[in-house]
């Protein structure tokens, strides 16, 4: 369920990073605060795979909520998995 989790993740963070900044028409601050999320799903998704730093993964999940197909997925996943981790 972690490898799942991580995966979910990642695709959630990308989908955010590339797509969610292109919605907003201006490119201003806001839109170079969006990223923000993007890359902290990016990072919580590979602390997921390499099994490590379970509240960074689960940032990083919380942050994939941008797409939510795929973030409140990894979200359950991450919790039911939490003993996985070291």
């Amino acid at each position: 369920m972690r490898i799942a989790a991580g995966i979910l993740t990642i695709i959630g963070g990308f989908w955010g990073v590339t797509f969610f900044p292109t919605i907003l028409p201006e490119l201003g601050v806001y839109g170079a605060l969006s990223y923000i999320p993007g890359i902290i799903a990016l990072i919580g998704g590979i602390m997921a795979l390499m099994r490590q730093l379970w509240g960074l993964a689960l940032a990083g999940a919380i942050c994939s909520l941008t797409f939510p197909f795929t973030g409140i997925p990894a979200i359950i996943l991450l919790v039911k998995s939490k003993r996985e981790f070291s």
